[in-house]
């Protein structure tokens, strides 16, 4: 930088300065001067959805202004340049951050934003089964992958309920009907109508985002021989 009589200094770049000057009377200091860049850049994104239940897609759409590169990161892992999103089959917590900047990295500037993806609830039902006691298909087994409160009714075709139970399930398979009725008897051959409800532990899931309440109706066949 040329010399300069005054004390105002204008169109400098960023960088480190040392600024000499001489008094009247012959005395000099200097000191070291920072100029620090300005930084236009504006790193911005949206997430749609913005959280939700496995499995899930997650769009990204890049909002960003006055970048020309771009660095995207989700927990901490690099994606790329070019990223529009993900899909996830898994609950979890997802950091996302988006680095932008225009030519040099040194005038970046960042947005992150989280995500949360939650289980949903995922129920494996039988369509017939054959309480013969064989070893085989003999029970009305239900399979869940989360911990459930249940309560099943089981009706017959005149519309009457031939068995009901409730309980707490853990995750697995588990035996909800035998084929007796409520007295203990078999039940004959023939279409049944279920009613079973679910329901997750309110303490553990968002239930603004995840049906807590899941109910499933059907019908499932008998077979004793």
């Amino acid at each position: 930088m040329s010399p300069a009589s005054g004390n105002v200094f204008v169109n400098l770049s960023a960088g480190d300065y040392t600024v000499f000057y001489i008094d009247k009377f012959g005395c000099s200091s200097d000191t070291l001067v920072y100029v620090e860049p300005i930084i236009d850049t504006k790193a911005a994104f949206n997430a749609n959805p913005k959280t939700g239940t496995a499995p899930i897609q997650i769009n990204l759409t890049n909002q960003s202004e006055n970048a020309t590169d771009y660095s995207w990161w989700i927990n901490d892992v690099y994606q790329g340049n070019q990223f529009s999103g993900f899909f996830t089959d898994t609950s979890g917590t997802f950091e996302i951050e988006l680095i932008a900047f225009r030519n040099d990295s040194i005038c970046a500037d960042t947005a992150s934003f989280t995500v949360f993806i939650l289980d949903s609830l995922i129920v494996g039902l039988p369509n017939v089964f054959t309480p013969n006691n064989d070893g085989a298909n003999d029970n009305f087994n239900v399979s869940v992958n989360l911990p459930v409160a249940y309560k099943l009714n089981i009706l017959n075709r005149w519309g009457n309920i031939v068995f009901e139970n409730e309980d707490k399930l853990l995750k697995g398979t588990h035996n909800l009907w035998n084929g007796a009725a409520k007295n203990g008897e078999k039940v004959t051959d023939g279409t049944y109508f279920y009613q079973i409800t679910f329901e997750l532990d309110r303490e553990t899931v968002n239930c603004e985002t995840s049906d807590c309440e899941v109910k499933k109706e059907g019908f499932v066949q008998v077979i004793n021989n």
